[in-house]
């Protein structure tokens, strides 16, 4: 089976690329993911004055939805949008010869009833299903959980870092994670 880890890392590289300037590290981003978006669904966003194009979903303004920024050199090449009711957004990417699927969640909290997070995770799992293996995939958004410190039974999906203890939903998006061959970024990075 081919891993996902590694691919991950890579196309991390790809979309995000650094610029110097005066001695100075300077990032320039040209994909970013934004949870609980203030903007009405019905509302048409093209480039702004930046350069950068947003894609939105969203059921009501000023409560969940969110949405995926892309700076205009990558736009063109976005071949498809999906949405998923107001928590999720897929956008597939065709970057020469790589495929790549940038997904934009937002979780129900954790004082949410349990079939609530449920339908939210069946649905992360319809998504992830429709991917072919061998194309890049970037889930961004807020998954409302702790992961923790420990990379106890782990060891694949947790870099080691993290804060606190990890809570039942921590758990569950690191099962998500290893299930599906991936990494939970925020954890491999001390802070």
């Amino acid at each position: 089976m081919e891993s996902r880890k590694l691919e991950y890392r890579y196309t991390y590289r790809q979309i995000s690329r650094d610029n110097r300037s005066d001695g100075e590290k300077k990032s320039e981003h040209h994909a970013s993911s934004r949870d609980e978006v203030d903007r009405p669904k019905e509302q048409k966003v093209g480039l702004n004055k930046t350069g950068h194009k947003l894609w939105y979903v969203g059921k009501y303004q000023n409560r969940n939805g969110v949405g995926i920024v892309f700076h205009e050199s990558i736009v063109d090449d976005v071949v498809e949008v999906q949405r998923y009711e107001d928590r999720v957004i897929r956008i597939k990417v065709v970057m020469g010869k790589d495929v790549l699927h940038v997904n934009s969640a937002y979780a129900p909290q954790v004082d949410l009833a349990h079939n609530v997070k449920q339908e939210f995770w069946d649905r992360m799992d319809d998504i992830m299903q429709t991917i072919p293996i061998m194309e890049k995939v970037i889930i961004e958004g807020d998954l409302n959980r702790h992961v923790g410190m420990s990379r106890d039974g782990y060891e694949e999906a947790h870099g080691g870092y993290g804060y606190g203890s990890r809570n039942r939903e921590g758990e569950s998006i690191l099962d998500y994670a290893w299930a599906y061959d991936m990494v939970q970024p925020n954890a491999c990075f001390q802070k």
